[in-house]
């Protein structure tokens, strides 16, 4: 059971802890983006299509044969010509569009591939990620020993025979997949879980 609020903050600082583990990510992302944004701005221009052969089916569409392509029109195209042939006018992405679409996409799949190839970064985000929510929630007493109880955006992380610094958990198998975290037993009050409903409705 994970409320909006832990869930915000657990995404937020994964997507921090992921892109901080490749810093080429980093500036790639930012990059892609503004290219595409700058790609959004250029316009289409017009260009004039030889045509080749034209047909018109017995239903009356026009078919305009061009060198790598066939334009369907229900309606008789305006026909531009000179003396070496027959053009249609068309409204196409320039050379500059394709181009910086191309390099944005390019660098959008270096990005999202970066997420997932590399196995590791995720399982060590997802710890990084645990390890700045870590409290101390709660001590169970189990016959003659005391259990301490950990826990981060309110999933049961770890349980110890004695307190544990930050540090130390390095070594405690806090290194994992997002589904696994996700799987992680829940740790919350009553209480707490009365407070933080009633937070995510607006009345306390």
């Amino acid at each position: 059971m994970m409320f909006k609020q832990d869930r915000r903050r657990f995404w937020k600082n994964l997507t921090i802890n992921t892109i901080k583990l490749n810093p080429a990510r980093s500036i790639l992302l930012p990059v892609a983006l503004t290219l595409f944004i700058m790609s959004l701005t250029i316009d289409k221009s017009i260009v004039f299509r030889e045509i080749y052969k034209h047909f018109q089916s017995k239903d009356g569409t026009h078919y305009y044969v061009l060198n790598n392509d066939t334009i369907e029109s229900e309606e008789k195209l305006e026909i531009f010509e000179d003396d070496d042939g027959y053009y249609i006018k068309r409204n196409e992405f320039g050379e500059g569009k394709v181009l910086m679409i191309v390099l944005t996409l390019t660098i959008l799949l270096f990005v999202i591939v970066s997420f997932f190839v590399e196995d590791w970064e995720i399982p060590k985000a997802v710890e990084e990620t645990i390890l700045q929510d870590v409290k101390l929630a709660n001590k169970e007493q189990h016959n003659w020993s005391t259990n301490f109880v950990y826990t981060a955006y309110t999933k049961k992380v770890l349980v110890t025979y004695s307190p544990k610094t930050k540090k130390e958990m390095y070594m405690y198998g806090l290194s994992m997949q997002i589904s696994d975290f996700m799987e992680l037993e829940d740790s919350i009050e009553k209480d707490e879980i009365r407070d933080r409903k009633l937070d995510e409705i607006g009345i306390n």
